[in-house]
């Protein structure tokens, strides 16, 4: 069973690279720049599926509350409103983001993308219905620890765009494809002037060029570290397996962090940024729900 410890190494994996990244951050990047890396662009597009099917398994979490255990009307609309959101907004984000933003930007490639996102989300609400179908889990588990899932990712995807926008940040890959490298900017410092002076001024430049920091893609994948650890709580027969589902979640975010610097879209301090958002996200929330002996991280054993 996973300790609440393991998160300290994890939270200070996170602060290690924002420091080395403080010094390091363009060096790196220029030592590993392939914009066309097949591999890059491949988990651009893809490395965030893994975390985009788990609202699937959200939903189908707020359908089984709802047929199983919940019976008032509020309550089941509620429950039903929350899953067509979580649907819904996985298979459009997703859905467009696959193609059409990351990684091969092919706008003309959106309806498969659409597919695509619609299947995994299908695959995650079917691994949901497996996880539930038979736990002996009392309904307000089940219940806050959705809701925990929900409220992580949430946290972290708003801080990320909040900061984003906030920071404008240019991608190495934009001020090396146009020969702006005397443009670098570090993670603390605003890039708002160069964004204002680029985007509809040079040739083929947006806004998506000044999401550098922090990392998005890893701070919602990251949160797929933090579902693994919750999962054992919703089905106690598959709590032996926990330790292997974070360890393969970790070992994902550390490959697509890599693949997103490789390919330009970010340096080493943006994702580390975006991992530590989860990870500090995480263990707020845990904090706040499950103060009293309750799982996952507040008790070492179920």
């Amino acid at each position: 069973m996973v300790r609440k410890w393991i998160f300290i190494p994890l939270l200070a994996l996170g602060i290690t690279g924002i420091i080395v990244g403080s010094f390091l951050d363009f060096n790196i990047n220029s030592a590993l720049y392939d914009r066309n890396n097949g591999f890059g662009v491949f988990m651009a597009s893809f490395g965030q599926l893994p975390a985009y099917g788990f609202l699937g398994t959200l939903a189908y979490g707020f359908l089984y509350l709802t047929i199983k255990h919940y019976k008032k009307i509020w309550q089941r609309i509620l429950f039903i409103l929350l899953a067509v959101i979580l649907v819904g907004a996985g298979i459009y984000f997703q859905g467009w983001d696959i193609f059409c933003v990351n990684g091969y930007n092919n706008k003309s490639l959106a309806f498969l993308g659409y597919i695509i996102s619609t299947i995994l989300i299908g695959l995650g609400a079917l691994f949901g219905y497996f996880i539930l179908r038979n736990t002996e889990v009392e309904k307000e588990v089940i219940l806050k620890v959705l809701l925990a899932i929900l409220f992580v990712m949430l946290l972290a995807l708003g801080i990320t765009q909040l900061v984003k926008i906030f920071m404008s940040r240019p991608r190495f890959r934009f001020i090396s494809d146009y020969n702006l490298l005397d443009e670098f900017k570090n993670w603390w410092e605003s890039g708002k002037e160069l964004k204002k002076n680029s985007v509809g001024v040079l040739e083929d430049v947006t806004s998506e060029e000044f999401k550098s920091f922090p990392s998005g893609h890893i701070s919602n994948t990251a949160s797929f570290i933090a579902i693994a650890c919750y999962l054992p709580y919703l089905n106690k027969k598959i709590k032996v397996k926990q330790e292997y589902l974070m360890a393969f979640a970790l070992v994902w975010v550390l490959v697509l962090a890599y693949t997103r610097m490789r390919v330009g879209a970010h340096f080493l301090s943006d994702v580390s940024f975006g991992f530590t958002i989860s990870i500090l996200g995480f263990m707020v929330v845990d904090l706040i729900m499950f103060k009293k002996n309750q799982p996952p991280l507040s008790s070492e054993t179920l």
